[in-house]
């Protein structure tokens, strides 16, 4: 008798949305080249399925991370329609990047 196995559908988080779309980043620290997200930073994407939280390896990296990422378009419309951006805050230890809505 054979056993169908079924199919299983991993589904991506918006974390894991954000961090693929900020991993390659580029980020201008310490004067040494191909300074990306990706290199000064890890994903923990157990903590929440909505925002990314992330370890920095350098805190050093905060103000430029901060700073590439203002501004950043969000390509999905929101729940009503308005345009999102991304927004980086600092929570223990954890740098947490989640999408807003762009304020006026």
């Amino acid at each position: 008798m054979a056993t169908a196995k079924k199919k299983t559908e991993t589904k991506i988080t918006l974390a894991q949305e954000i961090w693929e779309r900020i991993k390659d980043t580029d980020l201008e620290l310490f004067a040494l080249p191909d300074q990306t997200v990706e290199v000064n930073a890890s994903p923990i994407l157990a903590i929440s399925d909505t925002d990314l939280h992330i370890l920095l390896k350098a805190q050093a990296a905060l103000p430029q991370l901060e700073d590439r990422l203002r501004g950043f378009k969000w390509s999905k419309a929101g729940a009503g329609g308005f345009p999102e951006t991304l927004e980086v805050s600092t929570k223990s230890k954890f740098t947490v990047i989640k999408v807003v809505p762009v304020e006026d």
